[in-house]
């Protein structure tokens, strides 16, 4: 799907057209399970997070403002819908292990990349977001800042900062 037929499905979704949102759905569910799954490192989890997104964006997408790019508003409602879930399971879960497509790595790459996600789990929230939006999900600092609501220098601490303190934990193990 290109922009234009994106923006017209927009138009469409906005509007009440239920099976333009439908399709909105259809573009982006993979995006939303596969973020959610990025945080929370389990399949049920992540199913669940991303059906509330669903639920969520169903709620409010009469209210999308164009002003920003929709994939935007898509990760920042992850996000948050992530970070409740996180909450209310913060004293009942562990953080399950993290897998990480690793395209055609060796079995010791994908090792090595599991216990290095596992790692940036036990980052401060803001440090993992950060890493997880520009790392895992390929955003530039920019919209990574967008997504955070901060500014994009902010963005680039956080990375220094979950840096320094990854090197610090992979030194300690």
């Amino acid at each position: 799907m290109n922009q234009p037929e994106e923006q017209a499905l927009l138009l469409q979704a906005t509007a009440g057209d239920v099976q333009a949102f439908s399709a909105l759905l259809e573009k982006y569910y993979t995006m939303i399970y596969r973020m959610a799954f990025r945080w929370l490192g389990n399949q049920d989890d992540s199913e669940d997070v991303a059906q509330e997104v669903c639920i969520k964006l169903g709620r409010s997408i009469h209210g999308f403002q164009a002003n920003s790019k929709f994939s935007t508003w898509v990760y920042k409602i992850v996000l948050n819908t992530v970070r409740d879930f996180q909450r209310k399971q913060r004293n009942h879960a562990n953080i399950d292990e993290i897998s990480v497509a690793t395209n055609g790595n060796t079995s010791e790459q994908q090792m090595h990349n599991t216990q290095l996600w596992q790692l940036v789990q036990q980052l401060p929230d803001k440090q993992r977001d950060a890493v997880l939006l520009v790392y895992a999900e390929g955003l530039s600092h920019s919209e990574a800042a967008n997504v955070l609501d901060c500014k994009e220098s902010t963005v680039s601490w956080y990375i220094h900062e979950a840096k320094k303190q990854l090197k610090a934990l992979m030194h300690h193990d």
